[in-house]
């Protein structure tokens, strides 16, 4: 016998407040009780992007204007995808 479960982190956030992407309980809508010895494989997951690649502590970026000139810009901390985004954030 096999059979496929689907357990999503926010599915029980009713019974867990706790729950968290990467580390979470769920309660399933009826016991799943298993007799003798079972393999279990992973078939798929989805990680959605939550974290920052550009944080507090790394945000300062500068800039050499030739001439010995230079300027230097903070950018907001958040997930930015692209040097465009980047950029942007930078307001240049």
């Amino acid at each position: 016998m096999s059979f496929y479960i689907t357990l999503i982190s926010d599915s029980s956030k009713h019974f867990f407040p706790g729950n968290k992407t990467s580390h979470f309980t769920t309660q399933l809508p009826t016991p799943i009780t298993l007799n003798d010895e079972w393999e279990m494989g992973l078939v798929d997951f989805i990680y959605p992007h939550t974290w920052y690649n550009i944080r507090e502590d790394n945000n300062l970026f500068g800039f050499d204007l030739g001439d010995g000139k230079s300027i230097a810009r903070r950018i907001p901390q958040g997930y930015y995808e692209s040097i465009p985004d980047i950029l942007d954030g930078m307001c240049i």
